[in-house]
């Protein structure tokens, strides 16, 4: 990172690097007053609110951990809304979550949210904290979960498997439907042979790029296809193999570089015939809504810096054959406002 900024002098870091990489550069970025634009990570360091000084150079887009905590907690009160989701009414909801960063930080936004709700709209929420990634290590904490409505499962891939393994294994909390982070929403990351069982959980999640074409508004087609066209350049050119296209073609995870250097070029665009300093970029990207590319929007006016404030709804299906169709949209882009009916 001192090499790119002090050596290379770059205007600025665009990318998808992860939560461990950010960690130990964020406070350097800061310093150093580069702007940095979606720089991947659902982790609270890039969480202002507001941003001052040179924080305010950190754009961030994924969703961040904090504000997705807040998202599904809405979208687990809304479950008796959606067909086929087994719930009727939600009295009591079950937020188990790991011991780092990334579940603590889930846990603070379902509380951040639940103090927000009207206390007579208020479900009851049990909060159990795990430190293992073993699913037979799990059994006294899963057993907590016996008689909520919905699970919160919030946690990295590393946590989630060995969680819903547990859950399955206990005839108490088996087959309840299941609130998962973003990061899972991917057929990779999913115990595939468990989760296939007629009676097992149901797996939702938040969905920040909309891949399901049945789901996408024009825009997002078209930003969809504009993807396509280049990972078919990519293929041509021999950058990447065919089995590459047929994984990134239908990966968050690839899409998210694509995303990045869109929401860059926002800002860049947004100068025209102004000379392009840090200082105008950064008014440039605080002067209205950014629309993300295969996603909704983020705001970074006032020194807001939380990352998307709204996010999809997909929920897994079980037994797909086709990777592309591995998950469905259930319910469309809606942000933090959107779920509260504001």
């Amino acid at each position: 990172m001192q090499k790119l900024v002090e050596d290379d002098k770059v205007f600025a870091l665009v990318g998808n690097l992860g939560t461990w990489n950010i960690a130990s550069s964020q406070e350097y970025i800061v310093e150093e007053g580069i702007p940095s634009v979606y720089w991947g990570t659902g982790s609270a360091l890039q969480y202002y609110l507001p941003a001052e000084g040179n924080q305010r150079f950190t754009f961030p887009v994924q969703p961040i951990y904090i504000t997705e905590g807040r998202i599904m907690l809405l979208r687990a009160m809304h479950m008796p809304d959606l067909e086929g989701s087994g719930v009727e009414e939600v009295k009591k909801v079950g937020v188990i979550f790991s011991a780092d960063d990334s579940g603590t930080q889930i846990e603070s936004g379902v509380k951040l949210q639940f103090d927000l709700i009207p206390e007579e709209k208020r479900p009851e929420v049990v909060y159990v904290k795990v430190n293992s990634q073993v699913a037979d290590e799990l059994t006294s904490q899963v057993a907590q979960l016996e008689g909520v409505d919905v699970v919160i499962i919030g946690g990295l891939q590393a946590y989630f498997n060995p969680i819903y393994t547990a859950m399955q294994s206990n005839p108490a909390t088996r087959g309840i439907p299941s609130i998962v982070s973003y990061v899972n929403i991917a057929p990779s990351n999913i115990p595939t042979d468990l989760a296939n069982e007629a009676d097992t959980s149901d797996i939702y999640g938040g969905a920040w790029v909309v891949i399901d074409p049945a789901a996408q508004t024009e825009r997002q087609q078209e930003d969809i296809a504009q993807f396509a066209e280049v990972l078919r350049w990519g293929l041509e050119k021999g950058y990447v193999t065919q089995e590459d296209y047929n994984a990134y073609v239908v990966s968050a995870y690839s899409m998210s570089s694509f995303i990045a250097l869109k929401v860059f070029m926002t800002g860049i665009n947004r100068l025209a015939d102004q000379e392009i300093t840090r200082d105008a970029f950064l008014e440039a990207m605080e002067s209205e809504r950014v629309d993300v590319a295969i996603s909704g929007g983020v705001d970074y006016s006032d020194g807001q810096r939380i990352g998307l404030d709204g996010m999809a709804f997909a929920k897994y299906v079980k037994g797909y054959t086709d990777p592309t169709l591995a998950f469905v949209t259930v319910d469309g882009m809606k942000s933090i406002g959107e779920l509260l009916g504001e």
